[in-house]
């Protein structure tokens, strides 16, 4: 089918490969949509996005080698969920659905998680529910990491704290913070930064490849409002704009990208101690499978901004232990949600804990206002 589609392709108007693998993919796409409405007519409820733990290419060839391993599962579905996509194990063998994975199923993918996804609406002040925290939004063109290669290694210092969309950028973020490429603005992108400014979110623009009209227009608009606007040189030139508790941050990338790691490292560090984020920093290298996910507070925690619950497993065969030292006046630790074979020591200055395998423990902290 595909062939023939490009034989028409190339009688009619030249050959642009891959815009027509796009076009072919997304017309298939279309016809199974319509296809699926009109077997279901009243009942169709639209389309959702699901993400199968296992379906990837190098998980194919894992599975053949019977060499899977469980972090591999609990990192997909730690993105699934922070990508708002549905979890489905249907590919994995019954063992892999066993011990850890199952654990975290159970508690990530909540019926207020899955409910939230079908009702497809914004997440309003009164949610009682968990849901993932997600500090970043990184906006892209393409598969490639941009953003890496600035020097912005978030894998690092905020796992699972960021999305990466895309395309998409009619999106309206909930991230507190959003990272945007210059190249790949245009009007729609650029109304719907200035919304986002407007509603006290942050924002990152790379300069890079943006284009002039665009780009006159953030002058024009800065100027127009009367909005404080500073200008240093770090690494590379920054521009700081100010709105009440909106931040925008536009800063030249190509120059950026010339200097050594190091120096990348320290301008990602700077800029990001601009945004006075408040977090329990935990380092990849204790083996330990963590997630974070935040809801609003309740009527009796008052003293909180919001409540943040740690979900933290043991995936490996090993015993593992984990200390955590919680900034005393940004975040204090309300309660231990549920515990399974974790043997936890909380002293004044640190929380100290040992896992044995397939051992997981929540905890809940409220974060101060």
């Amino acid at each position: 089918a595909f062939a023939r589609f490009l034989e028409k392709k190339k009688e009619k108007e030249g050959l642009d490969l891959e815009e027509a693998r796009g076009e072919f993919t997304n017309l298939t796409l279309d016809l199974y949509i319509q296809t699926a409405q009109d077997a279901l007519g009243e009942h169709w409820g639209g389309v959702r996005d699901v993400l199968f733990l296992g379906g990837g290419p190098g998980d194919f060839f894992s599975l053949i080698a019977n060499h899977q391993r469980p972090k591999d599962h609990s990192m997909a579905l730690f993105s699934s969920l922070r990508h708002g996509l549905i979890p489905s194990t249907l590919l994995l063998p019954r063992k892999e659905k066993e011990d850890t994975l199952s654990h975290q199923l159970e508690h990530l993918a909540s019926p207020f998680y899955l409910k939230s996804l079908v009702d497809a609406g914004p997440r309003e002040e009164e949610q009682a529910g968990f849901c993932p925290l997600v500090f970043f939004d990184l906006y892209g063109t393409s598969e490639k990491k941009p953003w890496n290669d600035l020097g912005l290694a978030l894998e690092e210092t905020f796992p699972s704290l960021y999305r990466v969309i895309q395309g998409g950028h009619g999106i309206f973020s909930t991230a507190d913070i959003s990272f945007f490429e210059g190249c790949s603005l245009d009007v729609s992108s650029f109304q719907r930064i200035l919304k986002m400014f407007m509603a006290q979110k942050k924002i990152v623009i790379n300069r890079e490849g943006i284009d002039s009209v665009l780009s006159k227009k953030f002058e024009t608009f800065f100027l127009e409002n009367n909005l404080p606007t500073e200008k240093v040189n770090y690494q590379t030139v920054i521009e700081q704009v100010s709105l009440g508790e909106g931040l925008m941050i536009l800063f030249d990338g190509e120059a950026l990208r010339e200097k050594r790691k190091g120096e990348q490292v320290d301008f990602w560090h700077k800029i990001l101690s601009l945004f006075s984020l408040k977090h329990l920093f935990i380092s990849t290298k204790e083996g330990v499978d963590f997630f974070w996910e935040v809801r609003n507070s309740r009527p009796g925690e008052l003293n909180y901004e919001e409540v943040r619950r740690l979900n933290l497993y043991n995936s490996t065969s090993y015993k593992k232990k984990i200390s955590l030292k919680p900034t005393a006046n940004s975040m204090a630790l309300i309660k231990v949600a549920r515990n399974s074979r974790v043997r936890l020591k909380h002293t004044p200055s640190a929380i100290n804990m040992e896992f044995i395998p397939d051992a997981y423990i929540s905890l809940d902290f409220g974060i101060y206002s």
